[in-house]
């Protein structure tokens, strides 16, 4: 469980967040929707233990989470919006690099490795350097280098922005497996096709608050469209 209990965070005179509150319950395949620059990437590095907010806080599992707390943050995984990779490793490599920094078992590496390249349709391209792959690619790598550790909660910032037909439906098959074993998904994202296909649960942020938390089976796309169009016009 994720308890997010009145969180402001204000960069110089902007103030991004006022006093957000929300929970997040394990297993949810939850979004956070809404329009670019509304605070939601620096809501997920508020939660992912990434940056400190000037008040409230986030608790995972009754624990509160901060910059220091690297128990906590070991059971996350995250994936930044444009993802930053050693592109002179080759995706193998990367991820046992990876895996190393979070001392998983050499063995359990290379099992992992040679599954999530297989199930992403990289193996035959993991001996190839990184700076070669296409954006799909490259994001599908950073993706597995998050789960390398198998963390209870995984965290993407617009995981498929400028990801192609093909790539979008892997990621989004694996994701959805993901939460099936119990794991909890949390992505950003402005596109409500996407965030209506694949969540179960969204939340959509307006001026720094949560202006409504919607379980996505009580909603047609189309009922999702308006609702949107509600808060934000």
């Amino acid at each position: 469980m994720i308890e997010i209990k009145n969180i402001k965070k204000r960069f110089d005179k902007k103030i991004v967040l006022r006093g957000l509150s929300l929970e997040i319950k394990d297993g949810d395949f939850f979004g956070i929707l809404g329009t670019n620059g509304i605070g939601k990437t620096t809501l997920l590095k508020i939660i992912a233990g990434m940056m400190v907010p000037d008040s409230g806080e986030v608790t995972i599992n009754g624990e509160k989470q901060d910059i220091k707390n690297y128990a906590l943050q070991n059971l996350i995984g995250f994936v930044p919006d444009h993802a930053i990779l050693y592109e002179y490793l080759t995706g193998e490599e990367y991820l046992y690099f990876v895996g190393g920094m979070f001392n998983v078992p050499k063995k359990k590496i290379v099992e992992f490795a040679a599954n999530i390249l297989n199930d992403f349709e990289l193996y035959n391209e993991k001996d190839q350097l990184i700076k070669t792959y296409s954006h799909g690619m490259k994001q599908k790598i950073s993706i597995a280098a998050a789960l390398i550790h198998e963390p209870q909660i995984l965290i993407l910032d617009e995981p498929l922005t400028g990801i192609d037909l093909k790539s979008s439906k892997v990621i989004r098959k694996f994701l959805k497996d993901y939460t099936d074993k119990g794991k909890t998904v949390l992505i950003t994202t402005h596109l409500l096709e996407l965030a209506h296909s694949v969540c179960n649960q969204i939340a959509i942020i307006h001026e720094g608050k949560l202006a409504r938390k919607i379980t996505v089976q009580d909603y047609s796309l189309d009922k999702l469209e308006e609702e949107v169009e509600n808060i934000y016009v």
